[in-house]
């Protein structure tokens, strides 16, 4: 007895074809640019670790040369902490490095013969103290950015552009303007002092520290030394008496 198979033969399944497997390929090696690979982490650091760091980074490579312009401190050769390094030594109006100095002359009396054009002053490293410097008085920070110090050495500056010694900044301002400032406080005083010095009316030749003789305020003492009507009644000719038994 033949068996009956529903499904038409045109909708009988087939069999799959078998899957080829693709041919397996060498790795792709990624290639990294330059950039990326000087990519440093980030570090944080304190200040005074980030100024040495500064610091480090801008001093020469030789140690002859980093340590050429540092003074050598001494009493006998006239150096001190605020001295001059050599190469503003040279245009310095005043001398600050005592018998080591070998651009300023000196007379016999000590007093500086040829003056540069320029002077120098070491102000504190202070916001306030710096803006009143710059702003009120007039002085200007030294920087390799002035014309007249382009040629000086990079070791002389530090990492801000300034020249630094411990806790001072150097500025720098041209003779003229800074001889008035020298003046000006001697000038005012003897100003002030002729306006407070009038002669006497009644002591030729002798001057009365006011400026207003005929105030009601001012009293002329009369002295006990010049005899006459000017003596005073009842007063001892030698002077003060001392009384015994009595403490003074």
């Amino acid at each position: 007895m033949a068996l009956f198979n529903p499904v038409p033969k045109a909708q009988e399944t087939k069999k799959a074809d078998p899957v080829i497997a693709p041919e397996a390929k060498e790795p792709t090696v990624a290639t990294v640019s330059p950039a990326e690979e000087r990519t440093k982490p980030t570090v944080i650091m304190t200040q005074i670790d980030s100024y040495l760091h500064e610091v480090i980074q801008s001093q020469p490579k030789e140690i002859e040369d980093a340590v050429s312009h540092v003074l050598s401190l001494s009493e006998d050769t006239g150096l001190h902490r605020l001295s001059l390094p050599e190469y503003f030594e040279k245009m310095s109006y005043d001398c600050t490095r005592g018998s080591t100095c070998s651009y300023h002359t000196k007379d016999s009396k000590g007093q500086v013969i040829n003056h540069g054009k320029f002077v120098f002053r070491w102000i504190l490293k202070d916001k306030r103290a710096i803006d009143h410097a710059k702003t009120i008085r007039g002085w200007v920070i030294v920087s390799r950015v002035l014309s007249e110090f382009r040629e000086s050495p990079h070791t002389l500056f530090s990492a801000n552009g300034g020249v630094e010694i411990g806790d001072t900044l150097l500025m720098v301002m041209p003779i003229d303007r800074a001889m008035k400032l020298r003046r000006f406080p001697s000038q005012l005083s003897q100003e002030r002092l002729k306006g407070q010095m009038t002669p006497s009316k009644t002591k030729p030749g002798k001057m009365v520290m006011t400026g207003n003789l005929d105030s009601d305020h001012v009293y002329e003492p009369v002295s006990s030394t010049q005899g006459g009507e000017e003596a005073v009644e009842g007063a001892p000719a030698g002077g003060l008496e001392m009384t015994e038994g009595r403490d003074f």
